[in-house]
C-alpha cells in the first residue's frame, strides 16, 4: 500500500530473499507433511555444508481462520479409531487444539467444534489411529 492509501505494486518475499544473496530458498505448503520434512532436512544439509549459508523456507498456506479460507481448503471430518494407544503425539507434539486427551479411556478425542478438518493429524499419528470419517 502506498503512503496515500492506494494499492501499490506487490513485492514478492522470494525476490527480496534471493536479492539478499540467499542460495537456498524453497516455497512449500506446510500441510504437505512429507515434503515439509524433506525440505527442512535438505535446508539443514545445505546450511551445514561447506558451501552452506543461510537457508530459507517459506511455508505458504491459507490460514483456516481467515474469511473464505475454508471454501478454498479441502476439509474432512476426522475421527479417532480404537487403534489409539494414548501416546498423545497429536496433543503434546502436534498441539492441535481440537485434540483432547480423555483420561477415562486414555485415548484422544477430537472436538468437532474446534477441528478445522485439515487432515494433517492423519500423518502425525504414529499408530494410524486418526482417519477421515467414513473412509
Amino acid at each position: 500500500m502506498l503512503a496515500d492509501g492506494r494499492p501499490g505494486k506487490a513485492v514478492l518475499m522470494e525476490d527480496l530473499i534471493k536479492g539478499s544473496g540467499v542460495a537456498y530458498l524453497k516455497v512449500i505448503d506446510p500441510y504437505q507433511l512429507e515434503e515439509t520434512i524433506a525440505t527442512v532436512k535438505e535446508a539443514d544439509r545445505m546450511a551445514r555444508s561447506e558451501k552452506g549459508g543461510v537457508s530459507v523456507i517459506i511455508a505458504r498456506h491459507l490460514c483456516l481462520v481467515s474469511p473464505g479460507a475454508m471454501k478454498k481448503q479441502k476439509t474432512f471430518r476426522m475421527e479417532v479409531t480404537e487403534d489409539c494407544v494414548g501416546c498423545q503425539v497429536c496433543v503434546k507434539d502436534f498441539e492441535c487444539p481440537a485434540m483432547i486427551m480423555d483420561e477415562a479411556s486414555n485415548k484422544v478425542k477430537i472436538d468437532p467444534n474446534l477441528c478445522s478438518g485439515c487432515g494433517v493429524c492423519i500423518d502425525i499419528c504414529p499408530t494410524g489411529a486418526i482417519k477421515r470419517k467414513g473412509a
